[in-house]
Order: structure tokens, then C-alpha cells, then sequence
């Protein structure tokens, strides 16, 4: 962690400024909010979600997010993993290979998900269908490819405001695929993202879909929004994400 004065902090400062319960009270709303809704109202269900928090975080916050996690989408699709410190992807890795049939090794669709970002409410349905596309062309069980689905929205929250603009990027991080056997050494958590084009077998689909929302305030990066975009009106934004408008009211109070 880079810190602007140039000076160590101790690790106990570092970790409990991660785990305030001010900061957590903010983290589990966008979570609650934009995340689950999300994956709650896919028009395709079959899937699974694994999400990794640390052993750290207090025992009262860990039991929130296991219940908001089996509450909305089920104890038998969602896997809630607390992990001491440590490289997410090989955590991954782990748990995906644990999911996996020893004697009957299939491809795996892993995609890339933050706790304050969401994916459209066809996501699954459409990474699916794309990472299928992408398998067939598989010839050994070292192959693998990157799906990347660059087209979306940056969502800016602030002062009890919300705005939607376009955002294109090619290989970002939400909604990143990989596709490959369930053994794979690959995972989408252990490479730069940016770098993928460059250096991995790779697609980008760009058929105009919008595919995800970036979240940006004022605990995350704000480069998120690019210049002087045109504000996108609610209406249209959630016919790819129906939630947006409770979330609107939410923050808002409107």
C-alpha cells in the first residue's frame, strides 16, 4: 500500500482503518445495494459465487456477510471464504480447483467482480454464450483464453447525487473472464488486467452490449469517469440493470 508521505505505517494502523466500522457500514451498503441485486435478478442462474474477505475482519461483520450472501442468492450457490493475508488468486485457485471433478475436468467461466460494482441482468446468460464460443477453439488442457467486455457505465456518487455516463474500456476489470480447464494455473486475480491484450490469449467483445457498472466515489479510484461525458438518464440505464432505481431512491431519497 503506497502511502503519499513516503513513510511505513504499522501493519495494526493499516488494519483497523480496513475494518472501521464506518468504512465497512459504507463497503457492505454498496454491496447490499449494487452487487447482489445484480447477480440476484440474473435471467440466467446457473452460477456461483465465491467471495473472499479476510479472517481479520470482526466476527460481527463476517456473520453480515455470510447472511447477506445466503439470504439473497442461497447457502448452496454462494461460498463465503475468510482467508488470512495473502495473494487472492491463489486462494482462488484453490477453491476452484476444490469445485472441480478430478475425473471429469470441464471448462470454468471465472469472472472478476467488486464488492461495489455490478454486472447487467443479463451477464450470465451472455458471458456463458461468449465463453462457450471461446472454448471450442480449445485443444489441450493448457489452453485458456480472457473474455473482456468493455462496454458499460461509471455510476459517480456524491453529495447525495447519482450519475451514469458511458464508459469503454477494453480489458477493466468488471466482468474480466477467464476461461479454462478447472486445473488451470491462470486466474484473473494473479495478472494485470491492462496488460492482458498484450500479454495473454485474449477476446474483446464489443457488439455495443452494456455489461457492467463502475462505482466511483469518494473510497475509490475517481479515473473511472472520463472527460466531460454526456450524463445517461436512469430510464435507459436500467434496462440492463433494473436495481438502479431503487438504489437511485436510495441515495438520493427520491
Amino acid at each position: 500500500m503506497a502511502n503519499p508521505a513516503g513513510a511505513q505505517r504499522p501493519a495494526q494502523t493499516i488494519i483497523n482503518q480496513l475494518f472501521e466500522d464506518a468504512r465497512l457500514k459504507i463497503r457492505f451498503d454498496y454491496f447490499e445495494h449494487i452487487t447482489l441485486p445484480s447477480l440476484q435478478g440474473q435471467t440466467d442462474q446457473d452460477f456461483q459465487q465465491i467471495v473472499l474477505s479476510s479472517r481479520m475482519m470482526p466476527q460481527k461483520w463476517q456473520k453480515k456477510l455470510q447472511e447477506l450472501c445466503y439470504d439473497v442468492l442461497g447457502e448452496q450457490r454462494c461460498i463465503v471464504h475468510f482467508n488470512p493475508w495473502g495473494r487472492a488468486g491463489r486462494v482462488f485457485r484453490r477453491i476452484i480447483r476444490g469445485l472441480t471433478d478430478a475425473d471429469n475436468v470441464e471448462n470454468v467461466a471465472q469472472v472478476v467482480l467488486d464488492d461495489d460494482d455490478a454486472v447487467s441482468h443479463d451477464f450470465v446468460e451472455y458471458c456463458r454464450q461468449e465463453s462457450l464460443n471461446a472454448a471450442r477453439n480449445f485443444t489441450s488442457p493448457e489452453d485458456y483464453t480472457y473474455i473482456s467486455f468493455p462496454r458499460g457505465y461509471s455510476m459517480q456518487i456524491g453529495g447525495g447525487e447519482l450519475r451514469f455516463v458511458e464508459r469503454k474500456v477494453e480489458y477493466n476489470n468488471q466482468g474480466l473472464t477467464l476461461v479454462a480447464p478447472g486445473t488451470t494455473q491462470q486466474n484473473p486475480f494473479n495478472i494485470s488486467h491492462k496488460k492482458v491484450g498484450e500479454r495473454r490469449p485474449s477476446r474483446v467483445i464489443n457488439d455495443r452490449k452494456h455489461c457492467y457498472i463502475r462505482t466511483v466515489h469518494q473510497d475509490n479510484d475517481s479515473r473511472a469517469i472520463h472527460g466531460q461525458t454526456d450524463e445517461i438518464p436512469l430510464e435507459s440505464v436500467q434496462e440492463k440493470f433494473p436495481w438502479a432505481g431503487a438504489f437511485h431512491q436510495h441515495v438520493t431519497g427520491a
